[in-house]
């Protein structure tokens, strides 16, 4: 139901997103969201480093998979959680929404980057663990392309899917096949590694 209820959220809020304004914040969105994933990743790797030994007795650096995994959940942020704030403050609408939504976006795709090459590394340390040092490439991969893909498909074909929509003229069922379709490309970004969210809003 939380997930249900998640991707309907962001639906809705894409629907009432300002395209030209968020093209528009777009390259600064990608800014915030690729430094704030890199100096979250490095933040949270650097704090394993500094209490792994006081807190599990084994002390560990800034290249151990402990820590390089902490730094990749640190990285990884909830655009559920921000819209919820965001919707609270009434702030949906302005740039700096726009901005945070573009960034959380860029966030998602890179947070996957960064777990991918995190299990190449176990891979090199580990041979035992090759196929996920593969599946994890190969998932990076697939999240980048299908973002791109489908951000692309959603901004150059918007008016050619409206107008499909449009072609059931009833009210009910363009909303169905709408939100029907929100679920479907939600579904595709999670199945690629991505968040089910961020799907949602692009549609």
């Amino acid at each position: 139901l939380c997930a249900v209820a998640s991707v309907l959220f962001l639906f809705v809020f894409g629907l009432e997103t300002d395209t030209k304004l968020l093209s528009g914040h777009f390259v600064s969105g990608c800014v915030v969201g690729t430094a704030g994933a890199v100096v979250a990743f490095i933040l949270c790797d650097l704090v394993a480093v500094a209490f792994a030994n006081t807190v599990t007795g084994d002390p560990l650096n800034f290249t151990s998979r402990q820590s390089q995994f902490l730094g990749v959940i640190g990285a990884a942020t909830s655009a559920g959680v921000t819209v919820r704030v965001l919707s609270r403050r009434r702030k949906l609408d302005s740039p700096e929404a726009t901005t945070i939504l573009a960034a959380a976006a860029v966030d998602g795709v890179l947070t996957v980057v960064f777990l991918a090459v995190v299990l190449a590394v176990a891979t090199i340390s580990n041979p035992g663990v090759a196929l996920a040092g593969v599946t994890g490439g190969a998932i990076a991969g697939k999240a980048a392309w299908l973002w791109l893909i489908v951000l692309a498909v959603a901004l150059v074909a918007s008016r050619e899917i409206g107008s499909l929509l449009r072609v059931f003229k009833d009210r009910s069922t363009i909303a169905l096949m709408a939100v029907g379709m929100a679920f479907v490309v939600a579904g595709l970004f999670g199945r690629a590694g991505l968040a089910t969210v961020v799907g949602a809003y692009v549609v």
